[in-house]
């Protein structure tokens, strides 16, 4: 493990800190390493996989978590915003703004809105919209 590196966030700036040395490199990694881009770093031999998919996966989070879910074009899409913050995830995971997610649309056929809620039916448990999900509940 001599030789490693990580990658590390430190005032809103990505930034690597060599196990080696132990120095902080805010523009570019210390040798022997050059890689200078997120989508490099799953190629690098010194930057452990696991932690880039880490990365990801909190990026994603944040995104889905924070992101601002709008209708583009019909279709359910999610937007940073102008947030420096969602900016940088949106970067990390190689995203365009918006971002399509028809992961988190209303499951009733034809209906594109964000999904808030769901409750059993007698096809299964379905995520809907709030109109929908109200539309269920009083018919019940």
């Amino acid at each position: 493990m001599a030789n490693e590196r990580r990658l590390v966030w430190t005032d809103d700036v990505m930034s690597f800190l060599c196990k080696r040395c132990n120095e902080m490199y805010p523009d570019e990694p210390c040798e022997p390493c050059e890689c200078l881009m997120i989508e490099e770093l799953d190629k690098c031999p010194t930057v452990d996989a696991v932690e880039v998919d880490d990365m990801r996966a909190f990026a994603k989070d944040v995104a889905y978590q924070f992101g601002y879910y709008c209708q583009n074009k019909g279709r359910l899409h999610i937007t940073h915003g102008g947030l420096s913050t969602l900016e940088e995830a949106f970067d990390i995971l190689g995203w365009d703004n918006p971002h399509p997610v028809p992961e988190c649309e209303c499951e009733i056929t034809g209906c594109h809105e964000h999904a808030t809620c769901g409750m059993p039916t007698k096809d299964g448990y379905k995520r809907m919209c709030s109109k929908h999900c109200l539309e269920r509940r009083e018919g019940e």
